[in-house]
């Protein structure tokens, strides 16, 4: 099953629905859209009819030559008609055309919060992102990775975890003003797998039911550093954040498991750190022991 499913007039091609299709693939969203999903002898009707019962939300190009196309017509009607019996969620695009222009062609769209693509791709995509895979549930999200990667383990706790991640990633992105990356998903779920099976087997070798909070801590910050989750956009400018985001962000992560705060560590520190990750391998268990020190002097 896709994510979302993009109806738009070939004329709105190159301007607006491969831009847009190329950036929301880039977020990890499964996306139908016919450039992607057609190949040679395909049936175009029935891949089509495909991608508009089995896509979970859709995705609408509205424009001047979108109304002006029977076939448009036809992919707005079942998409509609999927929107008001509660099967999809639909998303207006308006690309150089009014709110009163589509009201006077479909006055049940014209009711429909949409956005116009002179607010950017960027705008957009995030705008869709948060409502189609909000920042508080993965459960959807993630279910086909699992057969993917084969995790093992539990998968409540691996959702937990990104969760949990998630949010510390959205505050480190507004703290260190960093706008220009995002996180890859499927890479997320990686770094998270790996840390419970470090974890376990941690567990099982120190013959424990529970492994404390700080090698949990520094577990978190060698995955995080060592699958780089945190991805640049393609026009991102590289700073001195950008250029150790993953490292930053794998060091907030573990101190966010200890309820420490980032800003209250000398900077010198701090920045020992992001080289110390950077180039040379983690010893989890002597960061282990300097993260109780850590939280004795800075929590």
């Amino acid at each position: 099953m896709w994510d979302i499913f993009i109806s738009h007039a070939t004329e709105d091609k190159e301007t607006i629905a491969r831009p847009l299709s190329d950036s929301l693939k880039k977020k990890d969203l499964r996306v139908w859209y016919d450039e992607f999903e057609l190949k040679i002898g395909d049936s175009i009707i029935d891949k089509i009819n495909e991608g508009l019962l089995e896509s979970k939300n859709g995705l609408i190009i509205l424009s001047p030559d979108f109304f002006s196309k029977n076939w448009t017509k036809r992919e707005l009607n079942i998409l509609t008609t999927r929107m008001i019996e509660g099967n999809i969620k639909l998303f207006p695009i308006w690309h150089n055309i009014s709110v009163e222009q589509i009201k006077k062609v479909n006055p049940v769209l014209g009711e429909i919060y949409g956005i116009s693509t002179t607010k950017g791709i960027k705008f957009i995509t995030d705008n869709i992102l948060e409502i189609i895979r909000p920042i508080s549930s993965f459960d959807s999200s993630f279910s086909f990775y699992k057969e993917v990667i084969g995790a093992d383990n539990n998968e409540e706790r691996i959702l937990t975890k990104c969760n949990f991640l998630i949010n510390i990633f959205n505050s480190f992105k507004k703290t260190f003003k960093v706008d220009n990356v995002y996180i890859n998903r499927s890479l997320l779920y990686l770094a998270v797998d790996s840390f419970f099976g470090d974890v376990e087997k941690l567990k099982i070798n120190m013959n424990i039911t529970i492994l404390d909070e700080h090698k949990r801590a520094s577990l978190t910050i060698k995955w995080i550093n060592k699958i780089r989750p945190v991805q640049l956009n393609d026009d991102a400018s590289v700073g001195r954040n950008e250029l150790f985001v993953n490292e930053l962000f794998a060091l907030i992560a573990g101190f966010g498991c200890l309820d420490i705060n980032i800003s209250s560590i000398p900077e010198k520190i701090i920045d020992n750190y992001l080289y110390s990750l950077k180039y040379n391998d983690l010893n989890e268990k002597q960061f282990s022991r300097e993260l109780y020190f850590f939280e004795k002097l800075y929590k």
